[in-house]
Parts: C-alpha cells; sequence; structure tokens
C-alpha cells in the first residue's frame, strides 16, 4: 500500500481501486438454520411420539366428548382441552353447548393443529407444498393456540430447510415471499433476499423496481392484509439492501 500510495503522490497514479474478497461459507447466508445456536434451533415443539396408543397425551383420540367436523372427514376433541388451549373454542364455548363444532378447513390441516392443542406435540410432514402451508398457518390463526409460536417456529424451519433444497425459480419464488411477509418468517425472508441478490435480481428489477409503484406491485404479490408498514420495510429496506449487495 505504501508503494501505491507513493506512485499516487507523485501523479504517475490517477486512481486506486481495491477489491475485497470476504470467503465465508454459504450456511451464514442460505443455510444459517443449521447453525446450533440460530433462533429457529430454540424452543421447538416436541415431535409426535412413535407410538400414539401408549402416550397419554394421545388418549383423547379414543375417548372423547367433542367433535371438530371438517368438509372432509371429523377429528376427536375434549371440550375441557380446547378451552384452555385455544382462545378461540374459549370464546366459542361461552355461547355453545353443543358437542361439535362444523369448520369449514380440511382434515389434513386441522387433525395437526387439534394434535397439538391437546399435546403441544407437531412435526410438519415429510411432503408436502406451499397450498398446504399456507391452509394450515390459517387454520392455527383460525383457532389461535395459547402457545402459537411454538408450532409456528417448526414451520418457519421445515419452510427454510425445503426451500434451501429445492431453490425455487423466480415465478414461484413470490408465492414463497407472500408466505414470509404475511406471517413475519423473518429468516425466510432473508434467504428470499439472498436468492433475489444471487439469482434473479434482473428479473426482481423488471417485475418489481422498474415499475412506476413498485409498493404497489409487492402489495398485490403480498396481500391486502399486510399491514403497511410492514410492507415498507420489505419494499424499501430490503431492496436497497440488494442494490448494496450488488453495486
Amino acid at each position: 500500500m505504501a508503494r501505491f500510495n507513493d506512485e499516487y503522490q507523485k501523479g504517475k497514479v490517477a486512481k486506486i481501486v481495491i477489491f475485497v474478497e470476504v470467503i465465508l461459507p454459504a450456511k451464514f447466508f442460505y443455510r444459517s438454520f443449521d447453525l446450533l445456536l440460530h433462533p429457529l434451533n430454540k424452543k421447538i415443539c416436541a415431535e409426535y411420539p412413535e407410538n400414539f396408543e401408549e402416550d397419554f397425551r394421545f388418549e383423547f383420540l379414543k375417548d372423547s366428548d367433542y367433535t371438530i367436523k371438517c368438509p372432509d372427514g371429523a377429528v376427536p376433541a375434549l371440550k375441557m382441552v380446547l378451552n384452555a388451549s385455544s382462545k378461540f373454542m374459549h370464546n366459542h364455548f361461552k355461547e355453545s353447548k353443543e358437542n361439535e363444532f362444523i369448520c369449514e378447513h380440511k382434515i389434513d390441516v386441522i387433525k395437526p393443529v387439534i394434535l397439538y392443542l391437546h399435546s403441544l406435540c407437531f412435526k410438519m410432514p415429510k411432503s408436502y407444498n406451499l397450498d398446504f402451508v399456507e391452509r394450515l398457518l390459517k387454520t392455527i390463526d383460525f383457532f389461535d393456540p395459547e402457545h402459537k409460536s411454538d408450532i409456528k417456529n417448526p414451520i418457519h424451519k421445515s419452510l427454510c430447510q425445503k426451500f434451501a433444497e429445492e431453490t425455487p425459480n423466480f415465478d414461484s419464488i413470490l408465492q414463497w415471499l407472500r408466505i414470509a411477509v404475511q406471517y413475519r418468517f423473518i429468516h425466510l425472508l432473508d434467504m428470499f433476499c439472498t436468492v433475489i441478490a444471487n439469482k434473479h435480481f434482473h428479473k426482481w428489477y423488471d417485475t418489481i423496481l422498474s415499475t412506476g409503484d413498485g409498493i404497489q406491485v409487492l402489495r398485490d404479490i403480498v396481500g391486502s392484509e399486510v399491514r403497511l408498514g410492514y410492507r415498507k420495510i420489505i419494499s424499501i429496506g430490503y431492496i436497497f439492501f440488494i442494490h448494496l449487495l450488488l453495486k
């Protein structure tokens, strides 16, 4: 550096450009959830036991006093447990003495939520699509569990793992963005940002940044129910971050 500085002082060099390359493991940016101290590795609720029949927490499946009826089936439950674990059911029981509740959600998302309300156990299926995830999250919000974050954390982590394994193309990646924004999945949002910056920035620019109203385009993507303040964080903060990465 001293040599370059001397040449600059003598006028032999008009400009000095220094490039610094920092090589870090990709998991710090893309698979950060693999790190032991990552927030998603904390407070993850218990998974299902190997044998439901020998676990007292699942006795209600054989001996229940309440039924959740879905368009495609029914799930047994216990009134006292639902009253204590679900804010929605607690309010519902104030007005209803029926022994069944008719629900519009399908059984594939109702059953894991009811199991969680009774046992505090949850596990994402080995194979699923984003439609299932969105329906599951809507069902969770509907029943409004007392410990909602404990069931959403494993969903968040599973989505991060799925995102890393599949590396979605640009057309499908916008659906991931909608889920990340609507449910405040910050780590999934960070992964989205990394992929956009490294693989799809030009398409992102053509879709969002080149339009006259990028915020409105993002509203159309993430949904109108998302708070305006949070939209601004995504549309301004993260886009600015992506610009910095590419400069």
